[in-house]
């Protein structure tokens, strides 16, 4: 009579052999972002921004980040898949709290932000009288609700850089690329266009603007704005990033204006360019591009939910 007891000894040992080699992870979570989480200048890695602030959220909720795994999923690379060991993974209550967390970045980023707006027309210039009783019947105060959309770069060239690049017999001239991140209101404004006061010292640091004198020129109303996101009008209210509507009249006349559609945030220089009126190559605009979108990112929120790597990018979560 022969003895089974070897074979399966030997059927175990295989079992617990592939159990090593398979790894004992199970998935549990699915995060999906607005972009690309994988560094591609050196190879198909994880950005480190994103495996640092994630390991940092895992912790906060008292977690131990080494029982968490990721890897990158999805044809376009903008999933994280979340892994604990097989066994000894995290509790429910763990799992619940890390789904909380994550879940409040997409509730927060997908909140509307909002602006208070009340004009003086009483500050405006006493000679423009007829402007100024026009601009009097106006309502003074204006709630607007925006979305955040995209950045666009500028360059600020006048005649006198014309007049240069002519004499020097030359198409192309050297300029500072501003980045800007424009903003759309939704519903627009009754207004069509707002700016910087011309004059230094003015007590007010917006101008709305509308064509009350007459159809094809425009004036001057002084606002005040307060933008209900604290982090925001912190940064208007110290100037770190500029208001205006500049960048979209240069491509819109005022004249043919008649509500105010979108307005930019100046979020600052990104370096030297070379253009033929305002105009450049592909390549030069993607690079200045991407510089804009991280500095505008590096405001932080509510910013970096749209601009730049951050785990604010997220938009997304699945449990399972």
């Amino acid at each position: 009579m022969t003895s089974s007891t070897p074979r399966t000894t030997r059927s175990l040992s295989l079992l617990a052999a592939a159990l090593l080699l398979g790894g004992c992870d199970s998935d549990f979570a699915t995060l999906t972002f607005e972009r690309s989480v994988l560094d591609t200048t050196f190879g198909d890695e994880l950005l480190p921004i994103y495996h640092e602030q994630l390991s940092a959220l895992i912790h906060a909720q008292g977690i131990d980040p080494e029982k968490v795994t990721f890897r990158v999923a999805g044809s376009l690379s903008q999933e994280l898949v979340l892994s604990e060991p097989l066994f000894g993974g995290l509790e429910p209550a763990q799992k619940t709290a890390l789904q909380a967390a994550l879940e409040a970045i997409v509730e927060d980023r997908n909140a509307s932000l909002d602006m208070h707006l009340a004009i003086h027309p009483d500050a405006m210039d006493p000679t423009e009288a007829k402007a100024r009783a026009e601009a009097l019947e106006l309502p003074r105060e204006y709630d607007a609700h925006f979305s955040l959309d995209h950045v666009s770069l500028s360059v600020a060239y006048g005649l006198t850089d014309l007049v240069g690049m002519a004499l020097k017999g030359s198409q192309s001239m050297q300029s500072e690329a501003v980045c800007n991140v424009t903003a759309h209101f939704d519903p627009p404004l009754p207004f069509i266009g707002l700016k910087a006061p011309e004059q230094e010292g003015s007590p007010y640091r917006h101008m709305m603007l509308l064509n009350l004198s007459t159809p094809y020129s425009y004036d001057e109303i002084p606002v005040e704005i307060r933008f209900a996101d604290p982090a925001m009008e912190a940064l208007v209210s110290q100037e770190t990033i500029l208001v205006t509507s500049a960048v979209t009249d240069r491509s819109t006349p005022l004249r043919n204006k008649r509500e105010l559609n979108q307005f930019e945030f100046v979020i600052g220089p990104v370096g030297g360019v070379e253009h033929e009126n305002a105009k450049v190559g592909v390549n030069t605009h993607m690079d200045l591009a991407s510089k804009c979108e991280h500095l505008a990112g590096a405001l932080g929120r509510p910013f970096s939910y749209h601009f730049g790597d951050s785990m604010d990018r997220l938009k997304a979560v699945a449990f399972y």
